[in-house]
């Protein structure tokens, strides 16, 4: 086979796996917007809530675990949120989170895309072409492409969430009222419970962001919190927006590469 068609039939499989992968996740996250539910919190409490569910059917009481692994949120008495119920415990239910839904989205546009490219190629289209038949990278081409521009969708996503989250947010600083540790290999890590003051004048409870050292009971620490319920807190460190920044780097590199696919061959005197 040529290399040229033969990258594009690699393209065409980078993008279908592609799309089908973020559209297998992205069915799953439209089922949970279908169960989802409104509920508000009878009682404050950090592990287990008692949540009573909003019209159109109140009635019944289900219980909130909120020590998930991926948690960083203390409900509060008067909170309402967004739940949907939890699968493999029928008295539980999870928090809702809309964020994934959109990365999916964005990542199946983005399989679409490159499996365009590789019917671009399979037609003999494309400046890419002269570029392949050169270096001999039928497979890595395509490959090396479909990672990078993945790698920016993602990228773009995350900062795009961010950006949204940043939004409303604020600085709280309080008192360190529990520490839970959380196993990390062979050193732990410790989530504080901080306790701060309420625009209402009360007083509300968030997990912070995980550390390697242990926070002593009583020390103020300062935390950046949401802007809507369950006000967790914002897991967004300079790294993890770096981490962002440098992937939105090698997607454009993949999106100039990509160009190259849907560009007029030159033609040949």
């Amino acid at each position: 086979m040529e290399p040229v068609r033969l990258a594009g039939l690699m393209f065409v499989v980078v993008g279908a796996a592609v799309v089908i992968s973020a559209g297998w996740a992205l069915r799953a996250s439209k089922a949970q917007r279908r169960l989802r539910f409104q509920v508000v919190a009878r009682e404050s409490h950090v592990g287990d809530c008692v949540l009573v569910p909003v019209a159109p059917e109140p009635g019944g009481v289900l219980s909130l675990r909120l020590a998930e692994d991926q948690d960083m949120s203390a409900v509060n008495a008067g909170d309402v949120l967004w739940v949907w119920p939890d699968p493999m415990m029928p008295s539980r239910v999870r928090p809702y989170r809309p964020e994934p839904a959109l990365l999916w989205a964005a990542l199946a546009v983005t399989g679409v895309v490159l499996g365009s490219a590789g019917v671009v190629l399979l037609q003999g289209g494309g400046r890419a072409g002269d570029l392949i038949e050169a270096t001999g990278t039928a497979i890595a081409f395509p490959l090396v492409i479909g990672f990078e521009v993945c790698l920016g969708t993602v990228g773009l996503a995350g900062l795009a969430h961010l950006a949204l989250t940043w939004k409303g947010s604020r600085r709280v600083s309080g008192p360190v009222v529990a520490v839970e540790v959380l196993p990390q290999g062979r050193k732990n890590t410790y989530r504080p419970l901080v306790e701060h003051p309420a625009d209402d004048g009360g007083v509300r409870k968030v997990w912070g962001v995980p550390r390697w050292f242990r926070p002593e009971l009583g020390r103020v620490l300062t935390v950046r919190v949401a802007g809507r319920p369950p006000y967790e807190a914002m897991r967004t460190t300079p790294m993890s927006a770096f981490v962002l920044l440098l992937f939105l780097f090698f997607g454009l590199l993949g999106w100039v590469l990509l160009s190259s696919v849907f560009g007029t061959a030159p033609q040949s005197a």
